[in-house]
């Protein structure tokens, strides 16, 4: 009976101070309210949740310890951070972008996307993506360092702002200097060509019956010019079931 009481006495210290090492390892860390919004967001994690004119959708926005990731949970759909501009101590402005979704059928000039390239599979024609931008407070910021509890952010889908992407040429293509079949011819590009995109015309057209807005590019010279959107693809490096680089090179490079 004696020996039983001691084990009993030893596994209770045991798990005794087995709590307080976890206490001592799970305390939070003071926080320096006087710092400022940056510093809070290099030296801490927080997450947010996106709010769509008033309405709640599953995007989110994470920050860890100034590296941020958008995303968006459940769908095809995702956001795509861009870049983080702190306005002064109190406030920062967080860019992003929306990229459209993998469809079940094809369309004239979707490209299939298989089951390992993203981890979905579909078929996908990736759009000229709209810039959007949610404001960040250090208010915001030090409620979810103190709580952790997930806090709502908002964006108007109305507010768009100037963004660019990247693309590759899926055939031999030229450049003119106005989005019309009927403008000067100012460059070529050539197969598999890699360019940024920096606007969509406001028009479709319609050529080799393919529908399709145009591209502003520029030149290796750098004049601004304009290509024909039937003709590029434009891939994303986030890995939220966007189509990558390599999918497009693998099956337009033969």
């Amino acid at each position: 009976m004696k020996k039983r009481l001691i084990l009993l006495y030893i596994f209770f210290f045991v798990l005794f101070f087995l709590g307080l090492l976890y206490a001592e390892d799970t305390a939070k860390v003071p926080v320096d309210e006087n710092q400022s919004i940056e510093e809070l967001l290099n030296t801490n994690r927080v997450g947010f949740d996106f709010i769509v004119d008033g309405r709640a959708t599953k995007g989110y926005l994470i920050c860890d310890k100034g590296r941020f990731q958008c995303g968006f949970i459940g769908s095809w759909q995702t956001y795509v951070f861009q870049r983080v501009e702190y306005v002064n101590a109190e406030l920062c402005n967080v860019y992003f972008m929306v990229s459209t979704e993998i469809f079940d059928t094809p369309d004239y000039n979707f490209d299939k996307l298989e089951t390992g390239d993203s981890g979905y599979s579909g078929y996908t024609h990736w759009d000229f993506p709209y810039g959007y931008r949610t404001a960040l407070t250090k208010a915001v910021v030090l409620d979810y360092i103190h709580n952790e509890r997930g806090l709502k952010v908002f964006y108007n889908s109305d507010e768009r702002y100037p963004s660019q992407c990247q693309a590759i040429v899926i055939d031999n293509l030229r450049i003119r200097s106005k989005p019309s079949i009927n403008s000067e011819i100012i460059g070529n590009l050539a197969k598999l060509s890699e360019i940024t995109l920096y606007e969509e015309s406001t028009h479709e057209d319609t050529i080799d019956n393919f529908k399709s807005p145009w591209y502003k590019v520029k030149t290796t010279d750098g004049k601004d010019g304009w290509v024909f959107g039937a003709y590029v693809r434009i891939f994303f490096t986030d890995k939220k079931g966007v189509q990558p680089r390599e999918a497009i090179l693998r099956k337009f490079g033969g």
